[in-house]
Formats: C-alpha cells, structure tokens, sequence
C-alpha cells in the first residue's frame, strides 16, 4: 500500500437539507474539497514512493469529524488529523469548522466573540495557567498580538468556546495539540447572544 488515506463527511438529513438549504451546500462543499486532499494525498505518495528503497512506508493520511453543536443558528464542526508523509515524524492535531445554519457561511471568531483582542488575552492567560510556560515559543505573546481571527482554530459549544492550537502554531512539536475554553458564564459580555444562547426548539450535542 502508498497510500492510505480515510475521510469522514457530514451531510444534512433530506428533511433538513430542505430547511437549510444553504448550510447543506456549505457541507457539500467541505467534503469536496476533502476528496481533493485524499487525492493530492495519493499523487503525492506516488511521487515519493521509491520501490527500491527498503524503508519506504506507506502513508497514512486519516481525518475524523465529530459534531460539538448542531441547531438551527450554528453548526461546530471538530476535525481531528492524523498524517504521516515521510520526514522525522507525523502531523496530527485539530480544527474547528463553524457554519451559519441559515446562511450556510462560515464563521470567523469575531463574528462569534464582541472583542476579539480581549478573547486573545484572556485564552493567553488560560493557556499559561494551564500549561508550563516553557512549553511554548519564546516569543508567543508576540505572537498572540499579531494572530487574526481567521488564523484561531476553534469550536462553539453550548457552555463556551474551545480554542485548539497545533504542534508548531504557538509551541514545539513536542508540546502537542494545546486547547483552551472560555466559559460564557464567566463573561457573558464577551459573546454575542445569538450564537451563543441555547435555542428553544431543539438542539444537539
């Protein structure tokens, strides 16, 4: 085998893809752009594969998806990846996918938060409560000074907010996947309530 390589994809049920037809296109979308991967995935490990070479491996490049929230003003998305595509070691870690249910658009962190620099400080703040300092790059509070809401990984839940960072973004490999969550609770003024209140016909978890 060169290549192995394995997708999860969501999709509306029939009756919902009626109601949130925009969101059902979104999710359309999402796993066509993963079929692309699989297959550059493929042309590349064919590319790279050596059949002389007696310590070639086989590549894996494997991509699970797991529903954090699902009603009828968002949809959270997690992927969690998992690749190894030669060099020293794998790549794995995890991403967070937000859709607007009714216009099918994908959410940015600061549609979701009302001041976006004071989220950056207080996740800052949690991570280094959470994690050693020394796990981190030398500079990361600059680095945290200059990130844009595009750049943050993360998913919405119905009690906060969790931020994922991979190996590399902010911290070595060794350090791992670091993540962080901001409760509403603790600053309810930090997030704008139609995305974050709990909807009353229904949700899912």
């Amino acid at each position: 085998v060169i290549c192995s390589s394995i997708r999860d994809s969501v999709r509306l049920s029939d009756q919902d893809a009626v109601l949130y037809p925009r969101l059902a296109q979104a999710l359309e979308q999402l796993t066509i752009e993963d079929m692309e991967t699989m297959e550059d995935s493929l042309s590349g490990a064919k590319e790279r594969y050596d059949e002389s070479n007696p310590e070639f491996c086989s590549e894996i490049d494997e991509e699970m998806l797991f529903v954090q929230r699902a009603d009828r003003r968002i949809l959270s998305l997690r992927k969690e990846f998992y690749s190894y595509l030669g060099g020293v070691h794998p790549m794995y870690g995890a991403l967070g996918y937000n859709f607007d249910s009714e216009t099918g658009e994908k959410l940015e962190l600061d549609d979701v938060v009302t001041d976006f620099e004071q989220a950056m400080e207080l996740v800052e703040q949690k991570l280094f409560e959470i994690y050693d300092k020394e796990a981190f790059y030398p500079d990361v509070e600059e680095m945290f000074d200059k990130f844009a809401p595009e750049e943050i990984s993360w998913i919405l839940g119905y009690q906060g907010i969790t931020f994922l960072f991979n190996p590399y973004a902010i911290a070595p490999y060794a350090s791992g996947l670091m993540e962080v969550t901001l409760w509403y609770q603790d600053t309810p003024e930090l997030f704008v309530e139609r995305y974050v209140k709990v909807p009353e016909d229904g949700y899912v978890v």
